[in-house]
Order: structure tokens, then sequence, then C-alpha cells
């Protein structure tokens, strides 16, 4: 399947779904010991785990061992 996950760094996973409220979910988990990088491809939202604004395209870093839960907006 082609979509904009394709182009994710080999250490990322990601996995979407819905919360109670029927918002979609993109969960970037990084599996590295560096930090890795990419653009995000999704419609605009926020970081569930900072409260911090994430736009389409915006550049997401994700520490190693660690990950971001994008709620759309």
């Amino acid at each position: 399947m082609i979509g904009p996950d394709q182009d994710l760094p080999d250490a990322i996973r990601v996995r979407h779904g819905r919360n109670s409220q029927g918002k979609v979910l993109h969960y970037y988990l990084n599996f590295s010991g560096t930090e890795q990088s990419f653009p995000y491809p999704y419609a605009n939202g926020a970081d569930l785990l900072t409260n911090a604004f994430i736009s389409k395209r915006q550049t997401i870093k994700i520490a190693p061992w660690d990950l971001v839960l994008v709620a759309e907006h």
C-alpha cells in the first residue's frame, strides 16, 4: 500500500486509530537509539503527550525509544 507513511525512517513505526470522540490518532514510535525526524503528512493536530500544535509538513523529531501521539483537529 502506497501512502504518506511510505517515506518514514526505517526505525519509525506508525499506527492509526480513533479515540472515543472520533478523532483520528497517529502513533509514531521510534524503535532506535537515535533521534529520528520526518515531515508530518496528515491534517493539523496536537501531540497529546505535550499539547504541542503539529501542522501538516512540520518536521517531527522523536527522541530515542520514544513516541509522539498526534490527534487530528
